[in-house]
């Protein structure tokens, strides 16, 4: 069941984007590159299953062996989809070992700089067809990562499709939705929510500052959180700009200073009037 889940839901979001103008019908193709592998893994995972309930009269031990095997799979969080038009190269930077290319963000659990409530990352990604940038900034105690931070604000205003996706008001059809999240290594006393560049602090003007876009990553009462730069493979003093798609698969992933590559990737699915408000 979760596969034919994971089918519709990477059709369906490819669909929306065609049919609202923002992507080119050519990323559709991308579904029977990236889902069929899946089925031929599970063709193969049941086909050992029903050999292994054959050849030992049903053993739970063995039986359930093999599926510890495929774990991951049968979850769907380490399906890893290939290189294609909705993928960089799988070779991103050294300084985030732990994230791959085309498979599913890893979710940790990151707190909440406005309020210090731990969240799970996967709760921050929900499923509302919006693309995520994830800016790991490292650790802001360092004046040096507060400058690449301000740096990669202003450069990221300079990048058409970039800024032109970045939204906090409600779609119209041909509009693409891309949620800024910044991720710092530092606690949540490093830096003044005030003081942090004016993309991960959008304003609205009935609803305020949107306090729901900055995490640290700290420890927040006990609750088991602040090791999400080691678990990413993410050194505190380094950045890097990970790029998830709407099903939580990971896009592209690049140093900060390397927006350029960014909207260059963006720009070969993207519909480039899209942008317009």
């Amino acid at each position: 069941m979760n596969v034919s889940i994971q089918d519709t839901y990477n059709l369906i979001w490819k669909l929306g984007s065609v049919i609202t103008g923002v992507a080119q019908p050519t990323i559709l193709k991308t579904y029977e590159s990236e889902r069929h592998p899946v089925a031929e893994q599970l063709m193969k995972m049941d086909a050992e299953l029903v050999e292994a309930y054959e050849r030992t009269g049903g053993s739970i031990s063995h039986v359930s062996q093999i599926r510890d095997e495929h774990a991951g799979f049968m979850s769907g969080v380490e399906v890893t989809y290939p290189e294609s038009l909705l993928f960089a190269s799988k070779s991103g930077p050294a300084k985030a070992k732990q994230i791959t290319v085309g498979m599913r963000m890893r979710s940790c659990p990151v707190v909440n700089h406005a309020d210090g409530s731990t969240v799970q990352l996967a709760n921050v990604l929900s499923s509302n067809g919006a693309w995520r940038l994830l800016v790991f900034a490292g650790d802001l105690r360092q004046a040096q990562q507060v400058d690449r931070l301000r740096a990669f604000a202003d450069n990221f205003r300079r990048q058409p499709l970039l800024s032109g996706s970045r939204r906090t008001v409600p779609l119209r059809n041909g509009q693409m939705t891309l949620e800024v999240i910044l991720i710092h290594a530092g606690s949540r006393s490093s830096a003044n929510f005030m003081d942090l560049p004016e993309i991960f602090r959008p304003f609205d003007e009935k609803l305020g500052w949107d306090y729901g876009k900055v995490f640290a990553d700290d420890d927040s009462y006990g609750q088991g959180s602040g090791h999400a730069y080691r678990e990413y493979g993410i050194p505190e003093d380094t950045d890097c700009l990970v790029l998830v798609r709407p099903d939580q698969h990971v896009a592209m992933v690049v140093a900060m200073g390397e927006e350029a590559q960014l909207e260059s990737y963006i720009s070969r699915w993207h519909v480039r009037n899209s942008v317009d408000n």
